[in-house]
């Protein structure tokens, strides 16, 4: 059993085999540019082209060839060497500069290279997707959208593992609902391996009503002492018909820490 922090990182997670940068450019009118962005790391022989002529609100991502850059081994993603962990760097998702090229007069060169911002990379501020291998407490919450019609004289159930858990019954409009997972019911454990949630799914069950909920908000706290953590968030925004289920994935990779 373990949570993510400095031993952990040292030992699951001391190399990475890829890495990957995203770039978002501000959406206001002219934050575009015609240049071409590329993105470099200190210890590294080369640059790698990021995006060339961005419009605003260009947003994507991008993967850094680790040989070409890195030849011994703003918003960042990678995978641990030997491991399915994936990790994050977000501390620089949002820089909020304008950042501009040439001189004195912002006068620039055709086809010179400028350098535009640079920080450093903590290693210690690196996240995990899981943030934890075992969890201790799982909650569930469901909105049900505003729009007439969305709420249901149906129950809405929760499902996981061999429990079915009651979230409501004849739920309203523009409500919020949450229950907790009885962990040893749905699983025989106490503390549950995330590897065996799996995935949740939302039953609808009773009349011929329909019911459309909005979105699911699904919060795990870490069985480790630093009692981390995490949640699974999506949007449903769809009708469900008595009967159906709609199934969230709750596979480790899509944890998040908050």
């Amino acid at each position: 059993m373990w949570e993510w922090g400095p031993s952990a990182r040292e030992t699951l997670c001391d190399r990475i085999d890829s890495l990957e940068v995203h770039m978002r450019i501000g959406d206001h009118l002219f934050d575009g540019t015609f240049d071409t962005l590329w993105v470099g790391f200190d210890g590294a022989n080369t640059l790698h082209k990021m995006v060339k002529s961005p419009d605003a609100g260009f947003q994507g991502w991008t993967t850094i060839p680790l040989g070409p850059v890195f030849q011994d081994g703003l918003k960042l993603r990678a995978n641990c060497f030997n491991s399915p962990l994936r990790v994050h760097y977000n501390d620089y998702s949002s820089i909020n500069a304008n950042l501009r090229v040439g001189g004195k007069y912002d006068i620039a060169g055709y086809g010179q290279m400028y350098h535009l911002w640079n920080d450093t990379i903590d290693p210690n501020k690196w996240t995990a997707s899981p943030p934890c291998s075992h969890v201790t407490q799982l909650t569930v919450t469901l909105e049900i959208e505003g729009r007439d019609w969305a709420g249901t004289y149906n129950s809405l159930y929760a499902i996981i593992g061999k429990e079915y858990t009651l979230i409501h019954r004849e739920a309203t409009r523009r409500e919020v609902y949450t229950v907790d997972i009885h962990l040893y019911r749905a699983f025989g454990e106490k503390i549950v391996n995330i590897d065996e949630l799996k995935e949740l799914a939302i039953l609808s069950q009773g009349s011929h009503d329909q019911v459309f909920p909005k979105s699911i908000n699904v919060r795990a706290i870490c069985a480790g002492h630093g009692r981390k953590t995490m949640n699974v968030e999506r949007d449903i925004k769809k009708w469900m018909a008595a009967g159906e289920r709609w199934t969230l994935s709750l596979a480790p990779e899509e944890w998040n820490e908050f």
